[in-house]
């Protein structure tokens, strides 16, 4: 049998994605009616706006070696994904501010004893 196309090692890449994701759907369906989850979407949403956003913001930068490469997009990469996860999930702004009072608390503790 021949194959239409030559793409090689990208074709096999390809081919591996898409089987690995039919594979993993058709389990999670047939998991369902062992095991119903539900899923937030509205917060898986949220989470993916954030990451594009990251991923907008960390894309061009690369300062030349790859190492720092990666230290550099980690730098920035990070605090845009918690400022836009922080402004667009209410769950994580419940949850930034819980870690915050808990700060405050552990800092107020040290300097009593």
């Amino acid at each position: 049998m021949r194959t239409p196309l030559r793409i090689g090692i990208l074709g096999a890449a390809i081919a591996t994605l898409v089987s690995y994701l039919l594979a993993s759907g058709a389990l999670a369906l047939a998991g369902q009616r062992f095991l119903p989850v539900k899923l937030p979407w509205a917060t898986l949403a949220r989470a993916a706006v954030a990451a594009v956003g990251m991923y907008l913001a960390v894309a061009h930068l690369s300062p030349g070696h790859h190492l720092a490469t990666v230290a550099a997009r980690m730098t920035v990469g990070a605090p845009v994904y918690l400022l836009l996860i922080g402004l667009i999930d209410p769950d994580a702004r419940l949850l930034v501010a819980k870690a915050g009072a808990r700060l405050r608390r552990m800092a107020s503790n040290a300097r009593v004893a």
